[in-house]
């Protein structure tokens, strides 16, 4: 009786042993799926922060470039085109002023075809100068719109190997994590199918106790009631003996009696 107890308070404290080892499983579990969903936030706002410092960088190298090129080209036609106005006028003088003379119109036209033949070459000039400068605006346009396309390529490439190596890191840990999850599930089931057997276990040796201690109570009954019958027989016998005490007084005393008769006669 004594070795049933002791066993069944072992069992308690066992199965209580098994349940702090639950919890803390559990705690493990729970703990890791926070420090993965804060490497996940971290990585977001690194993207974020990436994609909102790209478009500026590029609008403002541009303007800047675009402004510069721009300004030179303006200023160089704006500086030539007073003198070529001031040409003209002065051409258009002395027409007038040949008129008034009344010279010759042959001397006259000569004169106005080889000034007018000037200004021409002078505009073909020009016009080849600003043809210039529109090719190398055009160059350079085009020189910083591949400088601009070659930062955005590399950009993009860093970007994509960023967010690869992120993808990368991110299932590795998510590979991990399953996998530990995984071995952590496999040995909370594995425990809670232990701690059932011994619940079982233990609520068997429960019954088993209780019918232990229905049986010492039947047998202590018994007992209780084997004692009454002795004790009753032991009077009972007690009493007999008392009788047969005192017949075997009466006739040892009837023989001496006689004893004594038969030596008389």
């Amino acid at each position: 009786m004594k070795e049933t107890i002791v066993q069944y308070k072992s069992k308690v404290e066992e199965e209580q042993l098994l349940r702090k080892h639950i919890q803390a499983l559990e705690t493990a579990v729970e703990q890791h799926r926070r420090v993965k969903e804060e490497a996940l936030a971290e990585l977001t706002q690194c993207k974020k922060q990436v994609e909102e410092r790209e478009p500026r960088a590029k609008v403002k190298l541009t303007q800047m470039a675009l402004s510069k090129d721009t300004v030179d080209t303006n200023a160089d036609f704006e500086n030539k085109l007073p003198h070529l106005n001031e040409e003209t006028n002065g051409l258009l003088n002395e027409c007038k002023l040949s008129r008034r003379e009344n010279l010759d119109e042959d001397i006259l036209a000569e004169k106005i075809s080889m000034e007018g033949q000037v200004l021409v070459n002078e505009m073909e000039n020009l016009r080849s100068e600003n043809q210039g400068a529109i090719k190398e605006y055009t160059q350079k346009t085009n020189q910083l719109r591949a400088s601009c396309e070659r930062g955005r390529e590399s950009t993009q490439q860093s970007m994509t190997e960023t967010k690869n190596h992120h993808q990368q890191r991110e299932m590795e840990q998510r590979n991990c994590s399953e996998v530990e999850k995984g071995f952590w599930m496999q040995q909370v089931k594995k425990l809670e199918a232990d701690l059932e057997e011994k619940s079982q276990k233990i609520n068997e040796k429960k019954k088993h106790s209780q019918k232990l201690k229905e049986r010492i109570q039947e047998l202590q009954m018994q007992l209780d009631e084997f004692k009454r019958k002795s004790e009753c027989e032991i009077k009972q016998l007690e009493k007999e003996k008392e009788a047969l005490t005192g017949k075997l007084q009466n006739s040892s005393l009837e023989n001496s009696v006689m004893s004594k008769l038969l030596i008389l006669l």
